[in-house]
């Protein structure tokens, strides 16, 4: 039975979730092409993406660990750990746990803040979805040599007030306290929480923020 280890986990730290149904799958499916698309310009060999949805350890309104998470047809909501321990039981879902490499515990209780007052509520930014899905199978444009393409491209995609799952994650971070930029761009997805945890190779000026969290899951 696999249950999260509340002597490790702590605020602000974040889960990264692979799910085992249809929309996962295009999910991954389509930051793949992405993914092959930066390895194959790097020219080192192609790695996969595991993961399609990220959520946030959030300590703010209660004093029990909960989830803040992005849903598509709930928007921004708190969800009970035992949600994801189900999951991983039935075989529907892998997790993994992730820590901001500059964040102290404190700035993790800041995010889980940030999260509450700034994510907590607002809709679903499905209005991202045709820019992410253009920039996944075709072309990112913010490294587009012509200006208007690369203008386009740096913006964030979708609606300013509503959030996706990473993006969430990463205003949360973000906002001061503490103000640390996990992401360092304005579109990130669940492929850029493993870029910026090295496990996907990234551009050039990118630097690693996250590190994976050991015993963060445990079988008891």
């Amino acid at each position: 039975m696999k249950k999260f280890n509340l002597d490790v986990i702590k605020p602000g730290m974040m889960l990264h979730v692979k799910t085992r149904n249809v929309i996962g799958y295009l999910l991954r499916y389509a930051m793949n092409k992405w993914a092959k698309r930066v390895c194959e310009s790097l020219g080192v060999p192609v790695v996969k993406v595991k993961g399609n949805h990220d959520a946030l350890f959030i300590r703010s309104l209660t004093t029990s660990l909960s989830l803040g998470e992005c849903l598509m047809f709930s928007g921004g909501v708190l969800s009970p750990l035992s949600k994801y321990e189900q999951l991983m039981d039935s075989g529907d879902a892998e997790c993994w746990v992730y820590e901001v490499i500059d964040g102290t515990e404190h700035d993790g209780i800041w995010a889980s803040y940030n999260w509450i007052s700034g994510v907590f509520g607002t809709g679903y930014n499905y209005m991202a979805y045709p820019r992410l899905l253009f920039k996944s199978l075709f072309s990112d444009w913010s490294e587009s040599k012509i200006a208007w393409k690369r203008k386009i491209g740096e913006k964030a995609a979708g609606y300013e007030w509503d959030n996706w799952c990473t993006e969430g994650n990463g205003r949360a971070w973000h906002k001061a306290p503490p103000g640390v930029n996990v992401y360092q761009t304005n579109n990130p997805t669940p492929m850029t929480t493993e870029q910026v945890a090295g496990e996907i190779p990234m551009k050039a000026g990118k630097q690693v923020t996250l590190r994976l969290v050991e015993n963060a899951i445990v079988d008891v």
